[in-house]
């Protein structure tokens, strides 16, 4: 029988022989220290190649939030500087009602830009269309109490009502206020849903800003004054 020497030098040279990998069982080779463990790999943090030192992400868009709410902050600043918006002013005119739809708003420009065309050109008769209800019956009933002083049937039709409103606005601004509204910038549009009322917000070319009223009557929109305010400081 072999020692037991002589059985282990056996046993390694037949390793040996064959290829077989020789050494302390407990051992790791070079590749087997040097591969993390799948519990290691579990255990990193995520994000550790993309982020900080220490394994980290950052925050997709960090300081985004901040910018978007300064950039708004500065936008609303702007808007209520462009209407003339004050602090403890009476911005009510600024702010009345609510800003209408698209659609909305192009029938309330248009009507008021049709309204002061006719009243540049002196053509009462066809601005007295767009009269809502009550300014056309306050203007016939004052311009019927002078034609009844002196003994003249009442006026009853716009197209009657033309010269005496051309003659009650002769010496007002109704006329050149009309013709520098043609060129104005549109503000804002403030609608009263319940009630139509609506406050129209412009300024002229000579960066006046001024208000007009309307009103919304038999699905129409109307014009509630004859010329346009101005909105003053304060």
């Amino acid at each position: 029988m072999l020692s037991s020497a002589r059985r282990v030098a056996v046993l390694i040279a037949a390793a040996v022989v064959l290829g077989l990998p020789v050494g302390c069982g407990g051992d790791e080779g070079p590749e087997e220290r040097e591969r993390p463990s799948a519990t290691a790999e579990r255990e990193r943090p995520a994000g550790a190649d993309a982020g900080g030192e220490d394994g980290s992400e950052r925050p997709a868009g960090e300081g985004g939030e901040s910018q978007d709410e300064d950039a708004v902050d500065e936008e609303v600043q702007r808007r209520r500087q462009e209407l003339g918006i004050r602090p403890g002013a009476d911005n009510s005119l600024q702010t009345f009602g609510e800003e209408p739809d698209q659609e909305e708003e192009s029938e309330v420009v248009n009507a008021m830009r049709a309204y002061f065309a006719a009243v540049a050109e002196e053509d009462f008769g066809t601005a007295c269309g767009w009269f809502a209800a009550e300014l056309r019956a306050s203007h016939e009933q004052l311009i019927n109490r002078f034609r009844k002083l002196a003994g003249k049937p009442p006026f009853k039709r716009c197209s009657e009502l033309g010269d005496a409103l051309r003659q009650l606005t002769e010496n007002s601004m109704v006329v050149a206020d009309a013709r520098k509204a043609a060129e104005a910038e549109i503000l804002r549009i403030g609608v009263e849903e319940d009630t139509g009322r609506t406050i129209v917000i412009y300024r002229t070319k000579g960066g006046r800003l001024m208000h007009f009223p309307m009103v919304r009557q038999d699905d129409r929109w109307r014009v509630f004054a004859l010329g346009p305010t101005p909105i003053t400081a304060g």
